[in-house]
């Protein structure tokens, strides 16, 4: 259940209203929101995790980054979804560092610490399963959360999940389970990371029937 290893449709994510534009250099394209409500089309201000403001005004998506201080467990699925279906901005494999950045200790000690082979063999799985993980990441349709957070024993719980949906490049479903646990000791003593990423099975469901 580690980590392992379209552009994707980010404006499910972001909800009703999204509008996108090209990511400067990029050939993909980038969504960001504006509420139902509100039909100016204005960004949403503060900016989402990742997002930056060129000096034209223009908003970006500059990178996930790595966990930090401040980061809320709701706002990394969809952080990490964004940075892999930008994977090359904003430069090549940004998306997966990001990816490995935020992989709790069991994923990391299956590539005994090596980003460059987990790198390797997220592009590898994404290209032989389109229904991976990083195929559905990279090369994909569409993605969308489908719950809110979910704290386990409430808003001081340490351990956090969250469900996505997904369609992959051949038009197959799957749904996934973010499993998100925050550190309890240093190093970046209080910031997420995702734990694991679960596959449902072809008809959406997580347990066995």
């Amino acid at each position: 259940n580690s980590i392992r290893p379209n552009s994707a449709c980010c404006n499910l994510a972001f909800g009703i209203g999204s509008r996108c534009q090209p990511l400067h250099g990029a050939s993909k394209v980038t969504c960001f929101s504006t509420s139902s409500s509100d039909n100016s089309g204005s960004i949403p201000s503060p900016l989402p995790p990742g997002w930056i403001q060129t000096k034209d005004l223009v908003q970006v998506f500059g990178g996930a980054g790595g966990p930090r201080p401040g980061l809320v467990p709701e706002e990394i699925p969809t952080l990490l979804m964004t940075a892999l279906s930008l994977n090359d901005d904003p430069y090549p494999n940004a998306g997966l560092e990001s990816m490995w950045e935020f992989a709790g200790g069991a994923t990391q000690h299956i590539f005994k610490n090596n980003m460059t082979d987990f790198i390797e063999s997220a592009h590898e799985t994404a290209n032989e399963f389109p229904t991976s993980l990083y195929g559905v990441a990279l090369y994909g349709q569409s993605w969308e959360i489908e719950t809110d957070i979910n704290r386990v024993g409430g808003e001081e719980g340490w351990i956090a999940t969250q469900v996505m949906k997904t369609v992959a490049s051949d038009g197959r479903v799957r749904r996934w389970q973010w499993e998100l646990r925050q550190n309890k000791r240093p190093p970046c003593l209080g910031c997420w990371k995702v734990e694991t990423v679960a596959s449902s099975d072809r008809k959406g469901n997580f347990e066995p029937e």
